[in-house]
């Protein structure tokens, strides 16, 4: 039974004793589609040490990121949630008018890092820093360390430390100049998922079928218990 659980969870993205919107993200390999905004997330590895300017000119018809555009600050923090990131503890945050820290236990963190990739891995003394840094379309000028009259985008980084330590972090807080490509740094792409012909299942439809699945197997062990075949 704890197999066939795991099963269910695997493909529908059954949630069981986690966030509620957590069945709303779906692993579509290169990219991660959010079924309660029905936008998809390329994987940060795909635009990992290219700069904003540079990703920007490949968005065009015929270019390598061609559909996609850069997500917002505000389109992050709500994937954020839809993918368990809620009720933090706020951290101290300051320079930047989209500003926003909080910490959170390291699976959650860990578990969206498996989602959309890592860009960073750092040794430092006894543990390594994991996560990855992020480049949003929301401009900033002369806030979050970007220096007045040069063109900045803020920048979002989530992290927790292996092995997993209390609490990890997930964070907007800096910016990056627009022509700066960096190895640890990616940027955050979105696109209208598209609409499919068929309607995705309902999360109550999904649960109701996988009780039903449960509800077969149980009756299958019982005559095979009694000697039935």
């Amino acid at each position: 039974m704890h197999k066939l659980a795991r099963v269910l969870v695997g493909i529908f993205g059954i949630c069981i004793g986690t966030h509620a919107n957590c069945s709303s993200l779906l692993d579509m390999g290169s990219f991660t589609r959010d079924l309660a905004t029905g936008l998809d997330w390329l994987d940060l590895n795909a635009s990992q040490n290219r700069s904003y300017l540079d990703v920007t000119a490949q968005l065009a018809v015929g270019g390598s990121f061609h559909g996609y555009r850069y997500a917002t600050v505000a389109e992050l923090r709500t994937f954020w949630v839809d993918a368990g990131l809620v009720g933090g503890t706020p951290q101290l945050c300051t320079g930047s008018p989209f500003c926003f820290s909080e910490a959170y236990p390291a699976a959650l963190i860990h578990q969206l890092a498996d989602l959309v990739g890592y860009t960073f891995k750092d040794a430092q003394r006894n543990y390594t820093l994991i996560g990855a840094w992020g480049i949003t379309g929301s401009p900033l000028l002369n806030a979050g360390g970007c220096p007045p009259t040069v063109s900045c985008r803020a920048t979002t980084m989530f992290r927790y430390f292996d092995p997993d330590l209390n609490p990890a972090e997930a964070s907007v807080v800096g910016a990056l100049r627009e022509n700066i490509a960096d190895p640890t740094v990616a940027s955050w792409l979105v696109r209208d998922a598209p609409v499919s012909p068929v309607p995705l299942p309902s999360t109550a439809l999904l649960q109701l079928t996988g009780l039903g699945l449960l509800g077969l197997l149980v009756w299958r062990r019982k005559r095979k218990a009694q000697g039935v075949a």
